[in-house]
């Protein structure tokens, strides 16, 4: 999709850091972190037309409505991605969310899902994956967005 010159990539920053991150890189200039020698390319399909930002207070929008605020964790692409067309488009269907360890994390790869805790929740890095699931489950019912789980599958099914 990079190469596509008629891509629209969407940014979502997350943190301060991420918009002196995201200026820097659509002017070629040094990353944050990166060091005087480190100078990435911009993409040439990848530049103010065809790059868009939210707003930097849709993340805070996101953790006041849908997330629990006390948690350190942050939600995942898949989640961001799902929050932003919420407020986009009239409907959103869902497929494969939910972080069920019958199956990979991801559609690309053969990543397994984290080993559950002792406490049973499913946590990682800087992903609550455990409370992403219930959260689709709360949308869900209450007809915000439309989950197409594979709850009801087995893995048989699904490799067929």
């Amino acid at each position: 999709m990079i190469s596509s010159s008629h891509a629209l990539h969407i940014f979502i920053p997350f943190k301060t850091t991420d918009l002196d991150f995201i200026t820097r890189w659509l002017h070629n200039q040094t990353l944050p972190g990166c060091g005087p020698t480190c100078k990435r390319t911009l993409n040439t399909n990848l530049n103010r037309t065809t790059m868009k930002v939210t707003h930097p207070d849709f993340i805070r929008y996101v953790f006041a409505n849908y997330m629990d605020t006390s948690l350190s964790y942050r939600p995942t692409t898949g989640a961001m991605t799902t929050f932003l067309a919420i407020q986009l488009c009239d409907v959103v269907n869902m497929y494969g969310f939910g972080y069920d360890p019958r199956f990979p994390m991801h559609y690309y790869d053969h990543r397994s899902i984290p080993d559950q805790r002792e406490d049973g929740e499913i946590k990682e890095g800087a992903h609550d994956y455990s409370e992403e699931r219930r959260l689709w489950e709360k949308l869900h019912a209450e007809n915000i967005i439309f989950w197409h789980s594979r709850q009801n599958e087995t893995v048989e099914a699904d490799m067929a």
